[in-house]
């Protein structure tokens, strides 16, 4: 028992320090890409957001459907970044382009610079996250617009979405389905189709309830392995959103197929351990790592930030 529990430790200590390479030389491999073609795309698309504003209400009044366009700008100022002659830095430091003198939000900041309006150029890090969903959105920027992304984004969600509810309906789980509906409706899958920001989350939801429910039974080693690669993948992927989404959902799925309230607990408990385990320690490692690899106190950024957001600023 002693040695299973050992051999368990080893490996989600593995798992989690090949994901935190493995993340480093994926944003490494698309910092490499070339810009130019990004930032046309991202030009050709640009009145969409002159349109549309910062903070723009899908159905005018209702919160729910307002989108974040100054986070998803960033996304793309992050992406388009024209670089420092250091891939490594610019993965961990994960710049974005700012105009000298400028008091503006990034919607303003992204449409000046995609049309090419001349001005003194700064730029501003933004390493303690991962900014993993650039392993994502850089290379689809290569070869899609803004809105074209956005359609691609529908289309998957869409197709996505129907399977599930296709396989609740095959694994006789028919009562789930208006909860479901209802529980999604509350994300807004409108939102979410047209919001990068907001997809990343919602795709680990999907995916990770698609595997729930293709496998009929997860051995506990395996239940421990999926919640910490979940942790790892949202840490990774998302960018200020709402990340107990991709533990919560999953967990839920699990719980349909316990038949005891007991056991259902202590899975709970267990998984949301595991779950935080690889999320906190995936964080952590861009801040260690990062650190090291740059020679800039990006954990001391971190903290400070931390502090800042904690203390009410």
């Amino acid at each position: 028992m002693v040695g299973r529990k050992t051999g368990l430790g080893i490996k989600i200590i593995a798992i989690l320090t090949a994901s935190i390479v493995i993340g480093i030389v994926l944003l490494v491999g698309v910092y490499a890409l070339p810009v130019e073609e990004m930032k046309k795309n991202a030009q050709r698309s640009i009145e969409l957001y002159d349109y549309e504003g910062a903070y723009p209400q899908l159905m005018t009044g209702y919160k729910l459907s307002q989108l974040d366009n100054i986070t998803d700008a960033t996304m793309i100022l992050n992406a388009i970044f024209p670089g420092t002659g250091s891939i490594v830095r610019d993965a961990m430091q994960n710049y974005q382009i700012t105009y000298r003198g400028k008091h503006q939000h990034q919607v303003d900041t992204l449409t000046d610079y995609a049309n090419d309006l001349p001005g003194e150029f700064d730029k501003m890090g933004y390493p303690r996250y991962w900014h993993g969903y650039l392993v994502i959105l850089k290379p689809l920027l290569l070869f899609f617009d803004i809105s074209d992304i956005r359609m691609i984004n529908m289309l998957l969600q869409m197709s996505l979405f129907i399977y599930i509810i296709c396989l609740m309906i095959q694994k006789q789980l028919n009562r789930f389905i208006l909860p479901f509906v209802f529980a999604v409706f509350m994300i807004n899958p409108l939102a979410t189709a047209v919001s990068f920001q907001f997809s990343t989350v919602y795709y680990i939801m999907l995916l990770s309830v698609l595997y729930i429910l293709k496998k009929d039974i997860l051995e506990k080693e395996e239940e421990i392995i999926f919640f910490l690669l979940i942790g790892i993948v949202t840490a990774y992927l998302d960018f200020l959103t709402f990340p107990l989404v991709a533990l919560y959902f999953p967990m839920i799925f699990i719980f349909m197929k316990e038949d005891s309230w007991k056991k259902s607990v202590k899975q709970l408990y267990i998984c949301s351990l595991i779950w935080i385990l690889g999320y906190t320690g995936m964080w952590a490692g861009k801040w260690l790592i990062g650190s090291i690899l740059t020679g800039e106190n990006i954990v001391k950024n971190a903290m400070l930030r931390s502090a800042y957001y904690v203390g009410g600023g």
